[in-house]
């Protein structure tokens, strides 16, 4: 594990045992179990593996899996190692312990026969089984010196064909005995083997790094990538530290094991009680209005707090301004109210200059967005006022990003910050409401937003870039919705870091280059990449989603519906209209339920994909399809419970049937359930046989409703349909996401959405031992109108 990064200062935390009992001689691979008396009934534990004890069994896997594909894989790729060299002994006790110092260097060695030009950019081209394509054969490269396709051969591809054998042969054991074990009660599970959970990391981590290897040295596109998913040590960890059960599954899904082991090292602490959360989503409280408290720099400071002109701030506001504070020191009121002018659509280009800084041209609005988390102590929930440390604090952050004045002189910089420029108090009610209106442009036409984050801020300019990555990726700015609609809007984005403010086009680009370096020397750790690559591909999604509040979490739901109206262009006057009775709903429908109802109406449009969330949905029929909530809060949930949106093609739109009720209309392949075999279901689990032609086709399917429990609804007066993605065409251990849903007779093209559901194909021949739902196929284009 030690060829893995850590964050600087903190060591390697854990050892790997060295159990072999004999030392692994480069061969045949795949044979090597039948040369030490390992029959093959003994190998899937059908026999209990032959009787072996336990210790035996375990140093067995150790070397097969271990040291067997360490040493192969090199072997074939030319490099010559020994099992000795991948071993060290404690100086204490003599113990023995696994260590993979020296691997960066031996791969470095494998990707000197590949020296290309930079700008060649050939590709192998291969199919799911990594065999080469017609497409590689036939083409000569790109004339580039040294051109990759003029260096590898096919004696080469054979290696690579060879080392895949090799990491999907120890693949099979980890996915069967150390991943997720789908105790379904029909396919039955594996049972369990008696390998350390820290040998068995090793031997996934390492399969791990062999397989980014292979893609970059043979530049490999096109084949199906090995999945190492052995996290239950790094997610205890995750645990301990009291994160969010649906922060650790968003993380074990945004991260492989390289950044589930970077994060074990040291993870950030969380204070929230997250004892109600579940893996797809989080309900806690956050913020307590009643307890919270305005933070000094310092804990023992006890300066005055300021506020601006509350007067003159209702002014500006009246007439369409933006209201900007300065802290100057200099006199008895050193909080000064300026007054912007936004103009509205126009959003002038703010060019970077070398050294990484905005360059203001003419007429550009000379002002600094501030935007933070309110639980960093930033905010204030009862009058518009910062102690006098923190407006020192913030002016002088504003002022090292731009040091002139109001006319173009040296001076201070006029900010926006909610806090000081939102007026809070209950009697100000519509000024605020007019603040909100405006804030699309509040943030647009800043200079700049400067991101102020307690956890980026404990960051140094000097640190490994691996850890600014990190600590942007586990940044509560990051995390929480409502501040990522003002980064999302923001013409210049910067951090403020322990000593300096960074451009966040600049610590990509650098985080980028960083990634590039490590992998030249040998080091195939992308996690670094993909923190930077998901918090910007945040941005992506959010500009077709959500945005931002400025008061505390209570009524939190109905904020998010107005962020993601300011965040889309809307005018989100519709959605601050005060509450109106809505006894007269046929169904009973909260306010916050139906403002979501109409902001879905308003956007029209959405990935078809949508209907396939797991997050809670909203319960009136016509839109138990969507969210219940843009986020519960934070991105990270949103990614959790909409990653299927993305990841299939098409868009949904909302229509009207019957000219009343409203469904969304989309198209994908499903089934016609034979509701005459319902008895057969057990709980929320089903077999589904459907025979299209003389072809049969055997799906297990497991229903996933709103709280964990079973499926109990069914109704032999219902047509059941289960809606799907795509035909499987291939048995995998792969599943599919579905839903399940329902249709009247008379209800003509309306489908009802009962529950999510998850399916995949399976062995035809099991049939004879199950008892099995039968089903229809349906085109692949279907037409379907989810309620």
């Amino acid at each position: 594990m030690d060829h893995f990064i850590l964050p600087s200062g903190i060591d390697h935390y854990i050892k790997i045992p060295y159990k072999c009992t004999i030392k692994y001689i480069p061969g045949d691979f795949l044979t090597f179990p039948e040369r030490h008396g390992w029959k093959d009934n003994h190998i899937p534990e059908d026999d209990a593996f032959g009787g072996r004890e336990p210790s035996e069994v375990e140093a067995f896997f150790q070397t097969w899996l271990y040291f067997g594909m360490l040493l192969e894989v090199l072997h074939v790729a030319g490099v010559e190692a020994d099992t000795y060299d991948f071993v060290s002994r404690d100086d204490v006790h003599g113990t023995a312990f696994i260590t993979t110092k020296s691997l960066s260097s031996l791969i470095r060695r494998w990707q000197r026969k590949y020296r290309v030009s930079s700008e060649c950019h050939c590709w192998l081209f291969v199919t799911g089984e990594y065999q080469p394509t017609e497409k590689f054969l036939k083409l000569s490269g790109c004339k580039k010196k040294p051109c990759w396709r003029k260096l590898v051969t096919m004696t080469d591809i054979e290696g690579l064909h060879t080392i895949v054998a090799v990491l999907q042969k120890v693949h099979w054991f980890i996915e069967r005995y150390c991943g997720i074990r789908e105790n379904t009660k029909i396919i039955p599970a594996a049972k369990s083997w008696p390998v350390d959970d820290t040998v068995a990391l090793s031997i996934a981590a390492l399969g791990f790094t062999f397989s980014e290897a292979i893609e970059d040295i043979y530049r490999v596109r096109g084949g199906s990538k090995l999945s190492w998913n052995v996290d239950t040590l790094l997610k205890d960890r995750l645990r301990r530290a009291n994160w969010c059960p649906s922060l650790i599954d968003t993380t074990v899904t945004d991260f492989s094991i390289d950044g589930l082991y970077y994060l074990g090292a040291n993870p950030q602490r969380d204070t929230e009680d997250h004892a109600q959360c579940t893996e797809l989503r989080c309900v806690s409280k956050g913020l307590n209005r009643d307890v919270y408290r305005t933070r000094h720099v310092t804990d023992d400071c006890q300066c005055e707090h300021h506020e601006p002109s509350m007067d003159r701030m209702l002014d500006i506001i009246s007439n369409g301004g933006t209201p900007l504070v300065v802290w100057t020191e200099t006199d008895g009121k050193p909080l000064h109210l300026q007054e912007y002018k936004s103009t509205p659509g126009h959003v002038p280009s703010v060019e970077i200059g070398a050294d990484g800084m905005p360059v203001i041209p003419e007429r550009v609005p000379i002002y600094v967005a501030i935007s933070h988390v309110w639980a960093d102590g930033l905010g204030n929930e009862h009058q518009n006022s910062l102690p006098a440390c923190q407006l020192s604090r913030i002016q002088r952050l504003v002022d090292e990003v731009y040091g002139f004045g109001p006319n173009g002189k040296p001076g201070h910089a006029p900010f926006w910050m909610d806090t000081l420029c939102v007026p809070v108090r209950k009697a100000h009610d519509v000024f605020r409401k007019k603040c909100i209106v405006a804030m699309r442009n509040i943030y647009q036409q800043a200079a700049a937003v400067l991101v102020l984050d307690a956890g980026i801020q404990k960051i140094p300019v000097s640190a490994p870039l691996a850890d600014q990555s990190m600590a942007l990726y586990e940044s509560g700015w990051v995390r929480r919705l409502w501040t990522f609609q003002e980064g999302f809007l923001a013409r210049q984005l910067l951090f403020c870091v322990q000593d300096a403010s960074i451009h966040v086009e600049t610590m990509e680009q650098q985080i980028s280059d960083y990634t590039k370096n490590l992998r030249r020397h040998g080091h195939y750790t992308p996690f670094v990449d993909i923190a930077r690559g998901n918090v910007t591909s945040y941005y992506t999604l959010l500009k077709g989603a959500v945005a931002r509040s400025f008061a505390s979490k209570n009524d939190a739901r109905i904020r998010r519906v107005l962020c993601a109206a300011t965040i889309l262009g809307m005018d989100p006057t519709p959605f601050l209209d005060p509450e109106r009775p809505i006894d007269d709903l046929p169904q009973k429908v909260s306010l916050a339920d139906l403002r979501m109802e109409t902001f879905l109406r308003y956007m029209g449009r959405f990935p078809a994909g949508i209907i396939f969330n797991r997050l809670p949905r909203l319960q009136r029929d016509g839109y138990r399809w969507a969210p219940k909530s843009l986020m519960a809060g934070r991105v990270v949930d949103m990614m959790r419970g909409m990653d299927v949106v993305h990841d299939y093609n098409g868009i949904g739109r909302m229509c009207r049937i019957d000219g009343s009720s409203v469904a969304l209309a989309v198209e994908y392949p499903g089934f016609k359930l034979h509701s005459s075999s319902f008895a057969w279901v057990e709980g929320s689990r089903m077999v589904l046989s459907s025979s299209p032609g003389s072809q049969k086709s055997l799906y297990q399917v497991e229903l996933l409703p709103e709280g964990d429990g079973d499926f109990g609804r069914w109704n032999e007066g219902l047509q059941y349909y289960l809606v799907v993605t795509k035909f499987s065409t291939k048995e995998a251990d792969v599943w599919g996401p579905a839903i399940l849903g329902s249709r009247r007779p008379d209800d003509g093209l309306k489908l009802r959405h009962e529950c999510c559901a998850r399916i995949k194909l399976i062995p035809a021949a099991l049939e004879d031992n199950l008892l099995v739902v039968p089903g229809e196929k349906l085109q692949e284009d279907t037409l379907w109108f989810v309620q």
